[in-house]
């Protein structure tokens, strides 16, 4: 028996397997109203290799990191149409699929505050007219993370409002990707 053709499948199937290095991270966020204005929620720290930034290739997932965040209310000074945003006293890991090595990096710790409001248009904005700019600061002090909007508007519902009132949960998406050790670069698909 041949091992040739054993041989060429296997360098087959590797040849369509991307590197999932974990390179790039990006990091959509999920808010929900607490007690006294304050809030509770997760970031999900995506994971994805070196190739992923060229085309976005779900392929090249590498591992995600789920932090767990608490905040309380304080300004938002990120810009005059910021109305809301929290102060993230406590944060902590709660899953990962990442291994150890990947999981000890500051960067899945350095969400400080994150904020919402200002409305935000363009191409790529997820529910024109009823999107939100969402604020975060990583320890730099507050820069554009993205889009914000009602969870309800994924669900399918009607929502007369785009501004945080306290009652619906928000999505976080954002417009820009971070590569590990490195700077922030717009994200694919974002037009950002």
């Amino acid at each position: 028996m041949s091992t040739r053709p054993l041989l060429l499948l296997a360098g087959l199937t590797a040849c369509g397997r991307p590197d999932t290095t974990p390179t790039w991270a990006y990091d959509p966020i999920w808010l929900e109203p607490a007690v006294q204005g304050e809030v509770h929620g997760f970031q999900t720290w995506e994971l994805y290799g070196p190739k992923w930034i060229d085309n976005s290739d779900d392929r090249a997932y590498a591992c995600a990191v789920v932090v767990e965040l608490f905040g309380a209310p304080v300004a938002c000074d990120a810009d005059p149409g910021c109305t809301v945003a929290w102060e993230l006293a406590e944060s902590e890991i709660v899953s990962t699929d990442c291994d150890e090595a990947t999981t000890a990096d500051p960067l899945f710790g350095s969400l400080l505050r994150v904020g919402i409001g200002g409305l935000i248009a363009g191409e790529q904005v997820p529910y024109p007219g009823q999107t939100s700019t969402g604020w975060a600061d990583y320890g730099n002090g507050w820069e554009v993370h993205g889009y914000a909007y009602p969870e309800a508007l994924d669900l399918g519902a009607l929502i007369d409002t785009t501004d945080w009132d306290g009652v619906q949960p928000f999505q976080l998406v954002p417009s820009q990707s971070f590569e590990l050790g490195g700077e922030a670069t717009s994200t694919p698909g974002t037009g950002a």
